[in-house]
């Protein structure tokens, strides 16, 4: 291996310079500067972790995870989402993506991370699935028009314990989503809240039949009682002033139980690699925010 991998630090402007302008060449965008910091550290945040493979001081390949304090059963675990995937096209075939996986691997595991997970692109999903040993789950979607009689018919009018229903399941800190995608300078980002219950999310755009309309795109919901899930999704729905609402969450999330028409998804699956934690046995409650798509 004519390479090595090292933990690295955005904090030093040579490297954030470096990561970004290899992230650009990668996929042939431009990328913002500080934007892969904005987008995995926050105030409040355990520090990510960035890793990189390293060549006549040079890095050819680069790879961050940021840091989730989920909740199970009323305890809180750590565990970090791969992202920002990166190397460079002069140096393809060395398994540095692999490489740089395995290194983080046995950092996080060393501090304690629960496991790793992420939402792979179909370029690094063979990998993670056939070389790294991940599993994965696919996901669902649901929809709902933008009419009070759509959003009751298409909710169930459960009193299901919400303790019972989320038992066994890893559910994430909205709060603390919503603080990190603001702090990437997204002010799009809005949140709707009733009697404890919070829904959030942001409005996106999307033609169609040459006309511009606008949606309520779901980045995740905390329930406080099971009858407020179309209280909180309307009511931010009509705030952003969308003709709909879309959510996408993992297939055997037990909130999907509260909706009816929930659909296969053909979005990114969620890939998980335990680490200090075993999570074969239990449900992710994860929803469109932690998927890094805002």
């Amino acid at each position: 291996m004519d390479y090595r991998v090292d933990e690295v630090s955005l904090a030093d402007p040579e490297i954030e310079r470096q990561v970004e302008g290899l992230i650009s060449s990668a996929f042939g965008i431009p990328i913002p500067q500080g934007r892969v910091r904005r987008n995995t550290a926050a105030g409040g945040r355990p520090s990510p972790l960035y890793v990189a493979a390293v060549q006549d001081g040079e890095i050819i390949g680069f790879n961050s995870f940021t840091a989730h304090r989920l909740q199970l059963n009323g305890a809180e675990m750590l565990a970090y989402q791969s992202g920002w995937t990166a190397t460079s096209a002069a140096h393809r075939g060395k398994k540095i993506f692999q490489n740089l996986i395995l290194a983080a691997q046995e950092i996080l595991a060393s501090r304690g991370a629960s496991f790793v997970f992420g939402f792979p692109n179909s370029a690094s999903h063979p990998i993670f699935i056939g070389k790294l040993g991940y599993r994965q789950l696919p996901s669902v979607k649901w929809q709902a028009p933008n009419l009070p009689l759509a959003m009751r018919l298409l909710t169930r009018d459960s009193t299901v314990d919400l303790g019972s229903l989320h038992r066994d399941t890893i559910l994430q800190d909205d709060r603390a989503l919503i603080a990190l995608k603001r702090n990437e300078a997204f002010p799009a980002v809005e949140t709707f809240e009733h009697q404890g219950s919070l829904c959030w999310g942001v409005r996106r755009e999307r033609r169609l039949a040459g006309t511009t309309i606008g949606y309520l795109d779901v980045g995740g919901i905390e329930l406080a009682g099971s009858r407020h899930l179309p209280v909180v999704v309307g009511g931010l729905l009509r705030q952003v002033r969308g003709t709909h609402v879309q959510l996408v969450n993992i297939a055997g999330a037990p909130d999907n139980k509260l909706l009816r028409g929930v659909r296969p998804s053909q979005g990114n699956v969620l890939i998980v690699r335990d680490l200090t934690f075993e999570t074969t046995a239990l449900r992710f409650n994860l929803y469109g925010g932690v998927r890094d798509v805002y």
